[in-house]
């Protein structure tokens, strides 16, 4: 019984996956070394660096600072609460000067696919236990909005809708992470 059941089950699934859809024409598929290509990060150039400042939060921002910081009592995010850095759970931080926000807004903005019409892959893990961030301080020395990262788990948060924060290309958190290790920033960017 329960092999005649299985049967049914595969017959049916077979039958609904082809069942009104015209056929997959040959001159519509994309061979998996070009979606393997497409999905990997490029640099676009496609901003100039007084173009990317003019980008929200970097137009308003008076400081950019990297951190890293520990999570306590199983609070798994950026320690701000109302716009206050509780410095007593961050491990590292530095504050970026002109080159190093350079950097970085090349890395958001101009980094992406290749082919934004071909098919990507993206990869994204179930876990999220974030160690970095990336902290925007207005003129009174409050955070007025970040970008949470667990390079672990390969997920971000952002703290508004407002932050356009770019594309997030298969390798991306790994050029994120090379990029907070070369500023110094250990914690969160080593392997466990």
């Amino acid at each position: 019984m329960r092999i005649y059941i299985i049967t049914l089950l595969i017959i049916i699934t077979s039958s609904c996956s082809r069942k009104g859809y015209p056929p997959q024409r040959e001159e519509d598929v994309v061979p998996d070394e070009i979606i393997n290509k497409n999905s990997r990060c490029v640099n676009l150039n496609k901003f100039s660096s007084s173009k990317r400042l003019k980008f929200y939060p970097f137009d308003k921002a008076k400081q950019i600072v990297l951190i890293s910081f520990e999570s306590f009592e199983m609070n798994y995010s950026i320690p701000v609460k109302d716009k206050i850095l509780n410095y007593e759970n961050v491990k590292e931080s530095l504050i970026l000067n002109e080159n190093q926000i350079n950097e970085l807004t090349d890395l958001i903005y101009n980094v992406g696919y290749q082919n934004k019409d071909l098919p990507k892959i993206i990869e994204e893990g179930n876990c999220y236990e974030p160690r970095n961030g990336i902290l925007f301080i207005d003129d009174n020395g409050n955070v007025f909005e970040y970008i949470e990262i667990c390079f672990q788990c390969g997920r971000r948060v952002i703290s508004s809708e407002k932050i356009k924060d770019g594309v997030y290309c298969l390798n991306k958190f790994e050029l994120y992470k090379q990029y907070f290790r070369k500023q110094g920033i250990k914690y969160g960017t080593e392997s466990e």
